[in-house]
């Protein structure tokens, strides 16, 4: 047995002593060559030193076979001389074998890999696929027929992954107009930002009324709004006081690339027959090609319902955002109250599920 450059031996049930300390304890039995170069870092076994076992100052530990007759490395893991099993890496192939299954978690909750490809669940275990699913108990309506208007969603029916809406602290200044500045606040042009404060917003804006975003002064970190879409910016006559937060309720981030299903149905009402809706995607504040969906009331003040599936392939980080517009300002996503005789759910203004399609 060579330690460095030094000789030393164990026998029987001999203790390794290195510098002091002992490297082999109780029964040891060396068959062949150990080499422990100092040099290199390196460990070698057997007696054609036939496994290295290295390491770098970089905390990366290599294994390896000196002298292979094939270009397959096989580990076995037995009980005595009984092999229970087998972890296989096959170059011909260029992927790794397993004789039984490759388990995460514990004996009840867990994912498994089968050695037949089938991956099987216990428990809690599971697939975690990005979804969500939202909608609106309130009637949106519009001021003008030339302008976006973004859908909103107050309530998260279910969320994984995917995230609804942008929350932050802002400052609002005292000015003509009125800069809010909020550090990379995601949002974009068109979209809606609603304030509350712990006391008083600025003077010329209104708690839990609903702004928006407009091109004038956009920037990553800040922002000018307005009554409406694409409308004057809001000036401010004082600072008001306390602290201000800011609320997007229509922008939709997804987690991971890959390609990812928008499934919308929305409840539209206009007093005149022929009034035209139009409901389509943004991604990151640009419109969606071909995504736009287009109906038109029969009747006058009936309701009547548009639905589509639109299915995007986006990366990482991107956000999308639902918008409408109808030919005339009596047109509205309408929400309706629990009705009676009998007892029926309340109908949301729109219903939204997102999910992603592939892995």
């Amino acid at each position: 047995l060579w330690i460095g450059y030094d000789p030393f031996t164990a026998t029987g049930t001999d203790n390794l002593m290195v510098n002091g300390t002992s490297k082999l304890e109780g029964n040891t039995t060396v068959l062949g060559d150990v080499i422990v170069d100092s040099d290199s870092y390196g460990l070698s076994l057997g007696a054609d030193q036939d496994v290295l076992i290295s390491s770098n100052a970089n905390g990366v530990i290599n294994i390896a076979s000196a002298n292979p007759t094939t270009t397959d490395i096989t580990v076995n893991f037995g009980i005595g001389a009984t092999t229970v099993g087998q972890f296989k890496w096959d170059e011909d192939l260029d992927y790794f074998l397993f004789s039984d299954e490759i388990r995460v978690g514990d004996t009840t909750n867990y994912a498994s890999i089968e050695n037949t490809g089938v991956i099987s669940f216990g428990g809690t275990g599971g697939v975690m696929i990005p979804h969500g699913s939202y909608s609106d108990s309130t009637t949106q309506t519009i001021s003008s027929t030339t302008v976006p208007w973004a859908i909103t969603f107050n309530t998260t029916e279910h969320e994984s992954l995917v995230v609804k809406g942008r929350t932050g602290t802002v400052t609002i200044s005292n000015a003509t107009p009125a800069v809010v500045t909020w550090n990379t606040h995601g949002l974009y042009v068109d979209s809606p930002v609603v304030f509350t404060t712990t006391e008083a917003l600025p003077a010329g804006l209104t708690a839990g009324t609903t702004y928006y975003v407009i091109s004038a002064g956009f920037g990553a970190n800040s922002f000018e709004v307005s009554a409406t879409p694409q409308g004057a910016a809001i000036n401010t006559t004082n600072a008001g006081s306390g602290t201000h937060t800011a609320t997007n309720t229509s922008i939709f981030t997804v987690p991971s690339a890959g390609f990812y299903g928008f499934i919308f149905s929305t409840l539209y009402k206009a007093t005149n027959a022929g009034t035209i809706f139009d409901i389509w995607l943004r991604k990151n504040g640009t419109n969606v090609d071909r995504s736009n969906t287009r109906t038109a009331t029969a009747l006058n003040n009936t309701v009547a319902i548009s639905i589509a599936d639109v299915a995007l392939d986006l990366a990482a980080g991107d956000k999308i955002e639902l918008f409408w517009v109808a030919s005339a300002t009596n047109g509205v996503l309408e929400a309706t109250a629990t009705q009676t005789n009998p007892t029926r759910p309340a109908s949301p203004s729109t219903i939204l599920t997102i999910k992603k399609i592939s892995v």
